[in-house]
């Protein structure tokens, strides 16, 4: 594998799956202030290589600022409950 110009080896995204493990239900604002959009957060595995070996799992994500959509309007985000979803994925 190629190494960085500070000497680290650069990591590779090997494989993503097709399929998600899960998918997190929340609620988000829809585009325009007009009204809130129902969706699923899809959480995929995949294999990387040149990981340090301290490390376990990297978690890539975006916008994680909608509302955890357990049935009821709450007030956790997606971004504060995923850590214990992925906990129990691991």
């Amino acid at each position: 594998m190629k190494r960085s110009k500070a000497g680290r080896e650069r990591i590779k995204v090997v494989t993503i799956a097709e399929e998600p493990l899960e998918v997190v239900p929340h609620v988000s604002a829809a585009r325009g202030s007009q009204g809130i959009v129902y969706e699923g957060l899809p959480v995929y595995r995949g294999e990387i290589l040149g990981l340090p070996v301290e490390v376990e799992a990297l978690i890539v994500a975006s916008d994680l600022q909608g509302l955890h959509d357990n049935g009821e309007y709450g007030d956790l985000l997606v971004g504060e409950m995923l850590p214990a979803t992925l906990e129990g994925l691991l």
